[in-house]
């Protein structure tokens, strides 16, 4: 779920065949799919985000028993370049549908282009509400921005009713940011601070002002909104800072924090034990977990003994955009493949979720799925659900 926008990536293109065991006798040969994710060589918990998106591609081609070619690509988050490399995608590798990009600038960047060559193309992570309205072609299989922000505002505007906001610059984060002031005010809350850093420029000495301004103005509850393009030096200091008087201060970070931000945390015990009470407590809007699923990925791909891969958390989503490209393709017919995007946006199409669940595209191309209201552990330093009595 944690997008960013415009970070300037390296093309890694290549072509990984995903061979099946499992005959189609309606399909002769593979399809090819477009898949631009993000290089991101510079930045780990980014790169096994993209792997994560390929595994869940990969894992529902599998289950669905057809026979993919998958072209990738590495500029999910290159908004100067993404018009030629989609144009590239069609006219070149002669992809059917793509997935991506990742990120929302870089998605509406490529709106235009997709438009205009016919191309379906389903983004597994872009979360800004402009996306919606980027064109017949564009989806997405994530949340929109008003069910996972909605979600978490419906619970905490009764119980907070002060709040001080905290955000960076990037598309998605004003998006989220000005949803959740515009429910809080309009449920009778109140904003006592607002401030916007800059992803690109801030220092940890600007977003540690920024947090003491905020504290400083009396809210009930902090609110601080970042991309996965911000440094998780940036979020390690609104989060020490934050609780550095009160440890357990009410916090609402609704697009979670980086992996390494955890790690930056964490507090280890004279035991070897590892714990995390700077994050608990912190109140998250986050897609709801498929433990059964969940397993079967990482047996698939290995993720028992390589746990670094692991902490990519969108498979899910990458999952479900093959999933639909892969039954559009089906319901179309191998000599009809110019026709998937009339199936996928049937008011009548659906295609198996990861999880299990039946899937269907809104007649602006977003998928109808909830949000889940979590709440960080302090002890493990992971989501989990909050139950509300």
């Amino acid at each position: 779920m944690r997008s960013s926008q415009g970070r300037a990536s390296l093309a890694v293109a290549f072509v990984l065949a995903l061979t099946l065991a499992q005959h189609v006798n309606a399909q002769p040969r593979p399809i090819k799919v477009g898949m631009i994710t993000d290089s991101a060589e510079d930045d780990p918990s980014v790169a096994a985000e993209s792997i994560s998106i390929i595994h869940g591609a990969y894992m529902a081609a599998v289950d669905r028993g057809y026979k993919v070619n998958l072209v990738t690509s590495g500029l999910g988050c290159d908004t100067d370049n993404i018009a030629k490399e989609v144009e590239r995608l069609v006219k070149v590798e002669k992809v059917v549908a793509i997935i991506g990009p990742i990120c929302s600038g870089t998605t509406l960047a490529a709106a235009p282009t997709v438009n205009a060559l016919k191309v379906p193309a389903i983004s597994p992570t872009s979360g800004a509400i402009a996306v919606s309205t980027a064109g017949p072609y564009v989806y997405r299989t994530l949340a929109t921005a008003e069910s996972y922000v909605n979600t978490i505002m419906e619970y905490l505007t009764p119980k907070f009713p002060t709040i001080a906001m905290v955000y960076d610059d990037s598309l998605l984060s004003r998006d989220w940011t000005g949803i959740a002031e515009s429910f809080h005010t309009q449920h009778g809350g109140s904003v006592t601070y607002k401030a916007m850093f800059s992803v690109e420029n801030s220092t940890v000495a600007q977003v540690e002002e920024l947090t003491r301004k905020a504290l400083a103005s009396k809210p009930s509850l902090l609110f601080f909104m970042a991309t996965s393009s911000v440094n998780p030096e940036l979020e390690t200091a609104f989060i020490k800072t934050a609780r550095a008087v009160d440890p357990k201060f009410p916090v609402v970070m609704p697009n979670a924090f980086d992996q390494a931000t955890k790690d930056a945390l964490e507090v280890k015990g004279a035991n070897g034990t590892k714990s995390y009470p700077l994050v608990g407590g912190i109140y998250y809007a986050g897609d709801k977990p498929y433990a059964k699923d969940t397993e079967r990925y990482k047996v698939m791909f290995g993720l028992k003994y390589m746990p670094e891969l692991g902490r990519g958390g969108s498979y899910g989503s990458g999952y479900d955009a093959m999933s639909a490209i892969i039954v559009a393709a089906q319901k179309a017919g191998y000599s009809k493949l110019k026709n998937i995007n009339k199936e996928l946006s049937s008011k009548s199409f659906t295609f198996p979720r990861f999880g299990g669940e039946t899937g269907r595209f809104n007649a602006a191309g977003d998928l109808a799925v909830g949000a889940q209201l979590q709440v960080f552990n302090a002890t493990t330093g992971d989501a989990e659900e909050l139950v509300v009595p």
